[in-house]
């Protein structure tokens, strides 16, 4: 029996130390290729936006809009209700000085790429030129009385739950209603009503050769450049109704980003080279 049960041992060691290896090997190639996914996905900005800049860079993403909101409601600055308006004027004023992310300093001037938002591109290689058509800024968010005009650039799904409803006729439909967490940038300098006409239609034509087109097509972003201003901070708030033909019910909850908006720019999101700046 002794040497069948030193055999058996053998074997059970060999089959361990086999399966230990394995898993060693398997843990070494982990870390590695989590490492390079890292290196190569982009980090959002935390310096200022050089506004004389042609150049961002490869797969720029400009200013993260999450932890700005957060690092405003850190520094609190909405009016206490005990605090006198002359107060507030002082204590934001010397908010200035004060690091939003990174580097970047609350008077700055920031960049938030929308990479949600695409655009029409139709290319005209006799002519040399890259026709790109679009809206921004389709939201629209309040505050107090006043409307202006918005753009939702993140959002984080928190909830969903399903409920059966009805319409006046009797048919019902089961619907999915999703709660979500969103973040965006509320324009100041654009309120409802004194939208001009075509303010937020993008129509630009951009002279580009078949090589630089081949390179700019499907691949344009843009990017909304301004300084914060006052309030700072605001609710996002949005909602779509449930319909028998689409029965999905969508509610979104979050922060505006409030910005005086002074240009936008439309740029490669692989390349970062800048084609248009078009002034508000």
């Amino acid at each position: 029996m002794k040497p069948l049960t030193a055999l058996l041992a053998a074997i059970f060691l060999h089959a361990s130390l086999g399966s230990m290896q394995a898993a060693n090997a398997q843990g070494a190639v982990k870390p590695k290729t989590a490492s390079s996914a890292a290196k190569k996905r982009p980090a959002y900005a935390l310096e200022p936006l050089e506004t004389w800049t042609d150049e961002l860079g490869p797969g720029y993403k400009g200013h993260a809009c999450i932890p700005i909101a957060k690092r405003l409601h850190s520094l609190k600055v909405d009016k206490d209700a005990f605090e006198t308006t002359a107060a507030h004027a002082d204590r934001m004023g010397a908010l200035g000085k004060e690091k939003i992310v990174g580097s970047t300093l609350l008077g700055d001037t920031f960049g938030f790429v929308d990479a949600y938002r695409s655009f029409s591109e139709d290319y005209d290689a006799d002519r040399g030129t890259l026709h790109v058509r679009g809206i921004w800024g389709a939201k629209m968010q309040r505050i107090g009385d006043a409307f202006f005009v918005a753009e939702l650039l993140d959002s984080t799904q928190l909830s969903t739950r399903s409920y059966t409803a009805a319409n006046a006729y009797g048919r019902t439909a089961q619907v999915t209603s999703t709660t979500t967490r969103g973040c965006g940038l509320l324009f100041t300098n654009i309120p409802l009503k004194l939208l001009q006409p075509n303010i937020r239609q993008l129509d630009v034509s951009l002279e580009l050769s078949p090589e630089q087109a081949r390179l700019a097509i499907y691949n344009i972003q843009i990017m909304f450049v301004g300084k914060l201003a006052p309030p700072y901070l605001s609710g996002y708030f949005d909602f779509t109704r449930p319909t028998i033909k689409d029965p999905r019910e969508k509610n979104w909850e979050g922060d505006n980003l409030t910005i005086e908006l002074q240009q936008v720019w439309l740029f490669n999101r692989k390349t970062g080279h800048v084609y248009k700046k078009i002034d508000i």
